[in-house]
């Protein structure tokens, strides 16, 4: 029943600001407005974040200590809403085994903790998973010389971030763990992670029994490729449909890039271009298809709201924030899809550049190639590369709330 002032006129009741999110495949997700009124966290509007991945490498080098320490002293001067990594969180080291002498992928679980402890803890901080993440089979071991269990590092990874259910009402930032996540960040970007090892993997694969524990659905069969990419893909999708009126930027986060290039050196030889393409199961075209085919506002709309509206059949702009090759790089990544009169373009940012050891850049800046997507289709493909660097550091984002419009810049180690 409605409140009544003195005069008999209904009070306005007070509107809450929605805040959309979804993550249904994730363990461990971030509950938003689960926490009491008195204890919950509410972040600094800074209108940045922060993005990198391929760390947590214990090399004998300094590489992702110091990516690290310089994004944690980054946020002190210039706070930021989150940080976002794009997988790769830790890779099996090389030892020496104690009894042959040989060298051995070795899984230090001391050493994955102590890189989570030195993320930040102030923000919080969502992670994808990478190709190395769920890397399990014979040829890994653990330090005493035992064969590692399966889905020793996945697990490792998912115990340092609380599961479902526990802490939820405690306040302050967290870290997440995720096979994907969507959010709507100030109003008007979409932010869009996403698995993209699944595109690569086969039924029977080993690798898929580490992504059993984030399956909600809990199936009795043996797991399957195809399950996990639908309930990855049918999310993403709703998400976007329930905000498709408000976006006016996407921002996907995955491991892989679209198109990645890197200099492979081999002795006595000149540099070789290593160029590899990747469609993700079609999952950017039915994103690109369904904001393009967006519906106008309703014209006896009486609903008003703080967020800019993108109402028009114009797409968004479209980023891609990756890691996989170890450099950064910056280019624009063209993709022409059949039936659709304009291309879909991305700006793409490989940041590689956590600490992993470095690749070399491409000798070339411009690549088109042809990539089929089914017995009967092809995407052409074109990505002109801007810059290319051989370094360590992370990307800032950088929001206009005005404009609706956002800018990256990167943040090296070395200056």
């Amino acid at each position: 029943m409605p409140k009544y002032s003195k005069k008999g006129k209904p009070k306005n009741r007070r509107k809450t600001k929605k805040i959309e999110a979804s993550s249904v495949l994730i363990r461990n997700a971030h509950r938003v407005n689960k926490a009491p009124r008195t204890k919950m966290y509410v972040p600094t509007a800074a209108d940045k974040f922060i993005h990198f991945g391929c760390w947590n490498r214990f090399d004998g080098t300094d590489g992702f200590q110091s990516v690290l320490r310089k994004v944690n002293d980054s946020i002190v001067t210039e706070p930021v809403d989150f940080v976002l990594v794009a997988g790769d969180n830790y890779y099996p080291e090389k030892k020496k085994d104690i009894v042959t002498g040989e060298q051995r992928k070795t899984i230090d679980a001391l050493n994955l903790k102590a890189g989570f402890d030195a993320l930040p803890k102030t923000v919080d901080v969502h992670l994808i998973l990478g190709n190395h993440d769920v890397e399990t089979g014979e040829e890994l071991f653990v330090p005493n010389g035992t064969q590692a269990p399966q889905c020793l590092i996945t697990n490792l990874e998912r115990e340092l971030v609380p599961p479902v259910g526990v802490d939820e009402t405690k306040s302050g930032p967290k870290q997440t763990l995720n096979v994907f996540k969507t959010f709507l960040w100030n109003g008007h970007t979409a932010i869009v992670m996403f698995d993209t090892t699944l595109y690569e993997l086969k039924d029977g694969d080993e690798s898929l029994n580490c992504y059993l524990p984030f399956y909600t659905k809990k199936p009795t069969a043996p797991i399957s490729v195809q399950d996990l990419i639908k309930e990855q893909e049918d999310s993403i999708l709703k998400f976007i449909t329930d905000n498709r009126r408000q976006i006016q930027n996407v921002v996907f986060v995955g491991h892989s890039p679209i198109v990645s290039a890197k200099s492979k050196m081999e002795k006595d030889k000149p540099p070789k271009n290593k160029i590899s393409c990747k469609l993700f199961g079609g999952l950017l075209e039915k994103v690109h298809r369904m904001l393009v085919s967006k519906p106008s506002p309703k014209s006896k709309s009486k609903s008003k709201s703080k967020s800019k509206s993108n109402t028009t059949n114009l797409p968004p702009k479209y980023y891609y924030l990756c890691a996989d090759v170890h450099l950064y790089q910056t280019g624009t990544v063209t993709m022409r899809f059949p039936n659709l009169p304009s291309p879909m373009m991305i700006k793409q940012y490989v940041v590689g550049t956590g600490g992993a050891e470095l690749d070399d850049p491409p000798t070339s800046a411009n690549i088109e190639m042809e990539v089929p997507d089914g017995p009967e289709k092809k995407v052409a493909f074109s990505y002109d590369i801007d810059k290319s660097l051989k370094t360590h550091g992370f990307l800032r984002c950088i929001s206009d709330n005005h404009t609706g419009n956002i800018q990256f810049e990167f943040v090296s180690l070395y200056r």
